[in-house]
């Protein structure tokens, strides 16, 4: 269970992870700084961005998060036959840091190809990852 307050701009997000965003941008507290959000000065830092990760949508992508594979950072978008594909073959050569989004992903794209009569084979990264297998991207590639 977690629990949002809204403050003037900022969102805070209490749960199983803490958190704290302001226009879309996600901070975090620094390593052994937690305590620091009780005071007056609190220490946060953006949260760097990954591979493929925005803040945003990027020009000429839709815009509406629900069109993505990873809606938090408009990763891999699932609009269309075309860019469904693209999700499907630039999968397995993302790194997850952790698995955080992995699973969540295949399955959003496993739908997405079959809303656009997409055919992806049981033995793809995708379809492994869907089953919670993981498969080489948690690992890179060999």
């Amino acid at each position: 269970m977690s629990v949002t307050v809204k403050v003037a701009d900022f969102t805070f997000t209490f749960g199983e992870n803490f958190s704290i965003r302001k226009g879309g941008v996600a901070y975090t507290p620094r390593v052994g700084n937690t305590q620091q959000f009780a005071g007056t000065n609190a220490d946060v830092r953006k949260r760097e961005l990954g591979q493929g990760e925005h803040r945003s949508p990027p020009k000429g992508y839709p815009k509406d998060k629900s069109q993505y594979a990873v809606p938090e950072y408009y990763m891999f978008p699932i609009d269309n036959a075309e860019r469904t594909r693209a999700a499907i073959s630039y999968f397995p050569h993302h790194t997850w840091k952790p698995d955080e989004h992995k699973e969540e992903a295949a399955k959003r794209i496993l739908r997405a190809a079959k809303k656009f009569g997409i055919d992806v084979s049981d033995a793809s990264e995708v379809a492994e990852a869907a089953k919670g297998g993981g498969g080489f991207g948690s690992y890179g590639h060999w």
